[in-house]
């Protein structure tokens, strides 16, 4: 495949992989918890050249995600 033809795959496959972090952020706005909306705010969507990120911008995130043991 010539160079041209080469960047225009990746350049579909980059868009094809920027529309699907969005529907997966969509998904994660739809299951987010809502008592303070800090998680929501946090939340970014950075496209690269041939990439794309889901930031989650706090700190608490993972609790959130995975849950903590019992406290005591």
């Amino acid at each position: 495949m010539d160079p041209i033809g080469m960047a225009r795959v990746r350049g579909r496959a980059a868009d094809f992989a920027h529309n699907v972090a969005k529907h997966i952020l969509l998904d994660i706005i739809s299951d987010i918890p809502l008592l303070t909306g800090a998680m929501l705010r946090s939340l970014r969507l950075e496209r690269a050249t041939s990439s794309t990120r889901i930031w989650v911008g706090t700190d608490h995130w993972a609790y959130t995600e995975y849950g903590t043991p019992a406290h005591i």
